[in-house]
C-alpha cells in the first residue's frame, strides 16, 4: 500500500519497464501471428498449386485411358494423389475467414465434380467410343475447377497483401505507442533521477568550494527526496558544527594561555595545533612545532620530578597537572604548569591530547621568595631558627642512622652592641652581612650556618667523624673573625664567642644541643 502511496523511484522505473516489455511482446505476438498466417497462405497456394498440377496430370492420364485400357492403373493413383492434395488443401482453411470460405468449399465443389466425371468416364461401359466421347466432360470440369482455384489464388494474394498492411499499421501503432512510452520515461528519469542527482552535485561541488549555505532543496517523497533532504540537513548542522567551532576556535585564539593539540595515536605524539598565546609564551612559530613532540620545550633537563608525573598521566590517559621548568626558543627558562587532558572520540579512544602552557614562573618566583624569607634571615641571607632546626633534626636522624656524630657551634659577636649604637644602624648592619660571608666560608659544603638573632649564630656541622673536627671549624672562625672589617675612617675590629655541644655527647636531640651550646658560650 505505501508504493501506491508514495511510489518509490524503483517502482516507477518497474512500471516503466514493464510497459516497454508489453509493447515488446506485443509486438512480437502480432509479427509471429502475421507470420503463422502468412505461412499458412503460403502453404495453401502451394497445396493449390499441387492440385492444379494433378488436375492436369488426371487429365492427361484420363486422355491416355480413353486410348488405352491399360493406363488404368495409372489414372487410378494418379487420382488418388488428387484426393490427397485436395485434402491437404482443406486442412489449411484457417487462412480464411468466415466470409471467404465459400471460395474454399467452391474449390472443393469443382474439384470433387471433377472426380467425379473422371470416375465416370473410367469406368463408363461402352469401351473407348465412350470414352473419347466423355472426353469433353473431363476438360470442362476441369476449366471449372481451375477457375474456382483461380479465383481462390487471387483472394489469398488479396488477403496477404491485407495482411501485410494490417502488420505495418500494427508495427506502426506499437513503435509511435513505444516512442511514447521511451519519450515519458526519459521525462520521468530526467525529472525524478538526472535533475535532482544533478542539483545534489551542484550542490556537493559548492559545498566543497566552501559554501556551507548551499542546498539541494528537492522536496519529491522518495527516495532521492530523502537523500536530498538527508543532505540539505547534513550541510545545516555542519554549518552549525562549523560554526561553534569558529567561536570555539575564536575563544581558543583569544585566551591568554597557551594552548597545544597533539595527536594521541601516534606514538610520536605529534603537535598538530598552537594557538598564538602558545606563540607568545614560547617564542615558536607554529611551523616550528607542529609535527615534532613537545619534549623539546624540556631541553637536557630531564631531570624534573614533574616528567615521570607526566608520563603517569599520558600513559593512563587522564587529566591532570604538573609544572615544569621548560625552555623558550631564545633558552630562557620558565615555569610551566602544564595541564593536560585526552580527547576521547564517541567508542571512548583517546584520539587527541589538550595541553595548557601556563608561565607561572612570576609566582614561583614569589613562592620561592615566601618560602625564602620563612626559613632565612632577611639581612644575611641565612639560614634562621627555622630552617635550622629542620636541618639539626636531620643531620641527628642521619648521624643515628650511620653512627656519626654532629656538631653545634655557638657564635657570638663581641663588642656588636657597642659599633651598632656608636657607628649606627647601617654600619650594624654590614659588619653583620660581612660576618655571615666568613663564617660560610669557614664551613664546608653541606654545613649550614644560621643566624637566629642578633649578633648570635649558629653553625651545624653534620656528618663528623670526630670531635676534633668542631675544634678546627671553631679556629677558622676565630681566624676570620679578628680580621678588621672595612670602614670608612678605619678598619673595625670585633672578637668572637664560641661554644660547642656534640651529638650524641651533649644531647639527643637539638634543642638539648642548642642549649648545650649556648650554655658553653658564656
Amino acid at each position: 500500500m505505501r508504493h501506491f502511496i508514495r511510489p518509490s523511484i524503483g517502482s516507477r522505473l518497474a512500471v516503466l519497464f514493464l510497459a516497454m516489455m508489453a509493447i515488446s511482446v506485443g509486438a512480437i505476438l502480432v509479427a509471429e501471428d502475421a507470420f503463422n498466417r502468412h505461412v499458412e497462405l503460403a502453404q495453401f497456394v502451394n497445396k493449390t498449386g499441387r492440385l492444379r498440377m494433378l488436375s492436369q496430370s488426371v487429365a492427361y492420364q484420363t486422355h491416355r485411358y480413353a486410348d488405352s485400357r491399360a493406363a488404368a492403373r495409372e489414372l487410378e493413383q494418379t487420382v488418388d494423389q488428387f484426393k490427397d492434395a485436395l485434402a491437404a488443401m482443406a486442412s489449411h482453411a484457417t487462412a480464411f475467414d468466415a466470409a471467404d470460405r465459400e471460395i474454399l468449399i467452391g474449390v472443393q465443389g469443382e474439384a470433387k465434380a471433377y472426380l467425379a466425371v473422371v470416375e465416370r468416364v473410367s469406368h463408363a461401359d461402352g469401351g473407348r467410343a465412350v470414352a473419347q466421347r466423355s472426353l469433353g466432360d473431363v476438360e470442362a470440369a476441369a476449366d471449372r475447377m481451375l477457375g474456382a482455384e483461380e479465383a481462390a489464388i487471387e483472394r489469398i494474394m488479396q488477403r496477404h497483401a491485407e495482411e501485410r498492411r494490417k502488420l505495418r499499421f500494427d508495427l506502426f501503432g506499437l513503435l509511435l505507442l513505444s516512442l511514447v512510452v521511451t519519450g515519458i520515461a526519459y521525462w520521468r528519469v530526467r525529472d525524478r533521477i538526472v535533475e535532482p542527482v544533478a542539483r545534489m552535485a551542484e550542490m556537493a561541488r559548492r559545498f566543497a568550494a566552501g559554501n556551507l549555505a548551499a542546498r539541494v532543496r528537492y522536496e519529491a517523497r522518495d527516495e532521492l527526496g530523502e537523500l536530498a533532504r538527508t543532505l540539505d540537513r547534513t550541510a545545516a548542522n555542519t554549518e552549525r558544527l562549523l560554526a561553534k567551532y569558529r567561536e570555539t576556535q575564536r575563544a581558543v585564539e583569544s585566551t591568554g594561555e597557551g594552548v597545544m593539540i597533539s595527536d594521541a595515536q601516534d606514538s610520536e605524539h605529534p603537535t598538530t595545533y598552537i594557538n598564538p598565546a602558545f606563540r607568545r609564551i614560547t617564542g615558536y612559530e607554529t611551523a616550528e612545532v607542529v609535527g615534532r613532540n613537545a619534549r623539546f620545550f624540556l631541553g637536557d633537563d630531564l631531570d624534573q620530578p614533574g616528567i615521570e608525573a607526566l608520563r603517569g598521566l599520558l600513559r593512563e590517559q587522564r587529566d591532570g597537572t604538573v609544572v615544569l621548568r621548560c625552555y623558550r626558543k631564545d633558552g630562557t627558562p620558565f615555569w610551566n604548569e602544564l595541564s593536560v587532558s585526552p580527547v576521547r572520540d564517541d567508542s571512548g579512544c583517546v584520539t587527541h591530547t589538550i595541553s595548557i602552557f601556563k608561565d607561572v614562573s612570576e609566582r614561583i618566583r614569589q613562592e620561592e621568595e615566601l618560602l625564602k624569607s620563612a626559613h632565612h634571615d632577611a639581612l644575611t641571607g641565612l639560614a634562621n631558627r627555622t630552617l635550622l632546626q629542620d636541618r639539626l633534626k636531620q643531620a641527628i636522624s642521619a648521624a643515628h642512622r650511620h653512627g656519626r656524630q654532629v656538631g653545634v657551634l655557638f657564635v657570638d659577636v663581641d663588642n656588636f652592641k657597642l659599633i651598632n649604637d656608636s657607628l649606627g644602624h647601617d654600619v650594624g648592619d654590614q659588619l653583620l652581612q660581612e660576618t655571615a660571608q666568613r663564617l660560610a666560608g669557614c664551613l664546608r659544603e653541606g654545613d649550614t650556618v644560621a643566624r637566629i638573632g642578633g649578633d648570635e649564630f649558629v653553625l651545624l656541622l653534620s656528618d663528623m667523624e670526630h670531635e676534633d673536627h668542631v675544634a678546627t671549624v671553631a679556629e677558622r672562625v676565630l681566624a676570620a673573625m679578628v680580621k678588621p672589617f672595612a670602614h670608612r675612617d678605619g678598619g673595625l675590629f670585633v672578637s668572637a664567642s664560641i661554644g660547642a655541644a656534640f651529638y650524641p655527647r651533649d644531647g639527643e636531640d637539638g634543642a638539648a644541643l642548642m642549649k648545650h651550646a649556648d650554655i658553653a658560650m658564656y
